[in-house]
Formats: C-alpha cells, structure tokens, sequence
C-alpha cells in the first residue's frame, strides 16, 4: 500500500514537469519553447500510455504554475516603467502587475494538488 502512493507521487511529479515545460513552450513560444514542446510532447506520450500514471495527471495542472510564479518574480518591481542605473548607462523596461501571475500560479498549483489528493480518497480500499 505504501509504494502505491509512492508511485502516485512520483507520477505527479512527472506530469508536473510535463505542466511546466508546457507552460514554458507556450510562454516562450517564440525562442526556448520551440525546443521544449517536443520533449514535453515525449514525456507526456510515454506518462499517457503507462498504466499507473492517469491519477498524478493533475500535476500537470499543478506544474504550469511554475511559469506563472516565474513570470511574477520577473515583474515583481511592477506595474509601470521600472530604470536600473548601470555604470555606463541606464536601462529602463516596462513590467508588469505581478499580483495577476501570482493568484492564477498560486491557484493552478493548489487546484492541482487538491484534486491528485481528492482523487486518491475516492479510490475504494483494498
């Protein structure tokens, strides 16, 4: 009974990485995504055709909000034109709200993890 919550776990983890590379392809779309996509598309056949892997599919859900708290902490100086003086030069770069990035993170990883628990009190009992 205990290796099956192990396996379950480490099954969430998996699709918790196939989440946040899917997140990352389409948030990077234009430059790294290009290359994440096919490799997330790999892990995510070979979890969708393992048999003990459709329960910790919800880490993918949960995965996703790694982006989000990513793109968040980037824009954290937000919202508005934020300046850095440099040495030689001064940059400046409009940011972001990062508030919006962060709830909907923070609401993807607890949807996720919520429900992967959920799903595993509705399994009938050995």
């Amino acid at each position: 009974m205990g290796t099956a919550r192990i396996d379950q776990r480490v099954y969430f983890g998996l699709w918790f990485l196939v989440g946040a590379g899917a997140c990352l392809a389409v948030l990077g779309v234009l430059t790294i995504g290009f290359f994440v996509a096919p490799v997330v598309a790999v892990l995510a056949g070979v979890l969708l055709v393992s048999a003990g892997a459709s329960r910790g599919i919800f880490g993918a859900v949960s995965g996703a909000s790694l982006m989000l708290f990513f793109v968040a902490w980037t824009n954290r100086e937000g919202p508005g034109e934020v300046c850095t003086v440099k040495p030689h030069f001064t940059e400046c770069a409009e940011r972001w709200n990062p508030w919006p990035w962060f709830v909907v993170g923070l609401v993807f990883l607890s949807v996720g993890i919520i429900v992967f628990y959920w799903m595993g009190r509705l399994r009938p009992s050995a």
